[in-house]
């Protein structure tokens, strides 16, 4: 919700500090609108295809136990000093956009048994997956100023992206905080699997 409330008045106020622009330089106001939502659009559809160029790069060469996954000590303490694990839990789970779901029985591939490798190494896929796309969402950004007029560049352009930083920077951090503790389990969960099959075998 708070997310949700600065970003209204960022725009708000980008908005509003553009209509005295839009006067001094004889622009049409209806001008004001339609350059704040073009570049909120465009920041869109740069979300969307990354969502769908990172699934499949991704799927490719996805390893959980690669070390690139690896999120620093000094990193996580940052994450705990944000106090990150109180407000973690009001961000929306995106995951049933893409058919996976944070709670076991919502997923029908996993329901009925305990959370094992297979499962947590999806959400790994799915936590890296949405790192990527908000965080090169945030790094395209800057092109949404070739969708405004450049007397609205620092009302508008600069309004929108706050927006935008904002809005790809709080899932970025949600993600790779996430990510030590899936993990660890993650190998905690291969490991006894690997334990028990080799026991089988034994017996």
């Amino acid at each position: 919700m708070l997310v949700v409330l600065v970003c209204l008045t960022v725009a708000g106020i980008g908005i509003y500090c553009s209509f005295p622009l839009a006067e001094k330089y004889y622009i049409p106001k209806w001008q004001i609108p339609v350059d704040f939502f073009s570049a909120l659009i465009y920041c869109g559809l740069v979300c969307a295809a990354f969502l769908f160029l990172f699934r499949f790069l991704t799927k490719l060469y996805f390893n959980p136990e690669s070390k690139l996954l690896n999120v620093p000590k000094y990193e996580t303490k940052l994450y705990n000093c944000l106090k990150v694990k109180k407000w973690h839990k009001f961000i929306p789970d995106w995951g049933g956009l893409v058919g996976f779901k944070k709670n076991l029985n919502s997923n029908t591939n996993y329901s009925g048994g305990e959370k094992n490798s297979k499962f947590y190494h999806r959400f790994l896929y799915e936590n890296v997956n949405a790192e990527c796309l908000h965080g090169f969402t945030i790094l395209a950004s800057p092109v949404l100023f070739a969708f405004i007029n450049p007397h609205f560049y620092a009302s508008i352009g600069t309004s929108v992206m706050i927006i935008v930083i904002i809005v790809n920077l709080v899932p970025v951090i949600l993600q790779r905080y996430n990510r030590p503790r899936l993990i660890s389990l993650y190998k905690k969960t291969k490991k006894k699997e690997e334990q028990t099959q080799t026991a089988i075998v034994i017996e």
